[in-house]
């Protein structure tokens, strides 16, 4: 599997992994590595954050669109 991003700019590189958001491949270069939060759900629906985060691919798409501010609901 060749990585998305680098098609696009009329190249070919391998991918090392796939986006964890959209699944398109991606090479080295265009990797993002993010934390993710592990959470858990105690009794009386209680959610806390684990100490231990796990990692993700992402693309830089999906980042983007990940880290976009959110917009405050209207009533």
């Amino acid at each position: 599997m060749n990585c998305l991003e680098c098609s696009l700019e009329g190249r070919q590189e391998p991918a090392i992994g796939i986006c964890q958001s959209c699944g398109a491949g991606i090479c080295r270069r265009h990797a993002i590595v993010v934390e993710q939060r592990i959470e858990t759900t105690v009794p009386v629906c209680k959610t806390v954050v684990l100490p231990r985060s796990a990692r993700s691919l992402l693309c830089a798409t999906c980042r983007a669109a990940i880290k976009q501010p959110r917009l405050a609901r209207t009533a």
